[in-house]
């Protein structure tokens, strides 16, 4: 019916019919992602001492910028910095931050691996990610809410400090038909409840 049909827009068409292909009850991804193991290939302690090490630098930073911008005095500023006080402050909240600011890594065995590269990036770009890097066999996105609107601009540049950039990479890899995810906990959290949805039942 569709080649009966004159299109002005023929795009339209096409993002109303791949919308419908991808909707949560179609059985186009239904019958096809079977998964045989989720595996968590994550180092627990390297990975939380790398965002504790984050958190507690960004903290101590970003106290140093915000205290200048309002006019406090660089001598006030580092002895500040370099109190018992500030910086069991900053030791605690890092500590907190942490766990849910580590990076994590899992590994999805697939029965048939069609059709999972299609359905991770709709699901990754509907979490508010954006593709920047792609190979043969990997993916790397990045994270830019809407709520981030001004950060937005410079995270994609030279300017945007590397610490922050390991909390908004997320990176697919394939390997046969093994998906590797790396990325925030959190957000690896939300994508594997995602695509959860999609498993072939019984």
């Amino acid at each position: 019916m569709i080649d009966q049909i004159e299109i002005d827009q023929p795009n339209l068409v096409i993002l109303v019919l791949s919308t419908r292909k991808f909707a949560p009850g179609d059985k186009f991804f239904t019958l096809a992602l079977e998964v045989s193991s989720i595996e968590n290939n994550t180092n627990l302690f390297e990975e939380i001492k790398k965002g504790y090490l984050a958190c507690f630098y960004l903290a101590l930073i970003s106290f140093f910028i915000m205290a200048l911008i309002f006019g406090e005095s660089l001598n006030g500023v580092l002895s500040i910095l370099f109190s018992w006080g500030f910086l069991l402050a900053c030791t605690i909240m890092a500590l907190l931050l942490s766990f849910p600011l580590s990076s994590r890594t899992y590994k999805l065995n697939f029965q048939d691996i069609r059709n999972v590269s299609t359905l991770l990036d709709m699901l990754i770009i509907k979490m508010q990610f954006t593709l920047i890097n792609q190979s043969d066999n990997s993916i790397e996105y990045f994270h830019m809410p809407v709520t981030d609107m001004f950060l937005n601009k410079i995270k994609l540049t030279k300017y945007y400090p590397k610490a922050m950039k390991r909390f908004d990479t997320l990176k697919v890899t394939f390997d046969g038909n093994t998906v590797e995810l790396t990325g925030l906990w959190f957000h690896l959290v939300r994508l594997l409840r995602n695509l959860k949805k999609y498993y072939k039942s019984g």
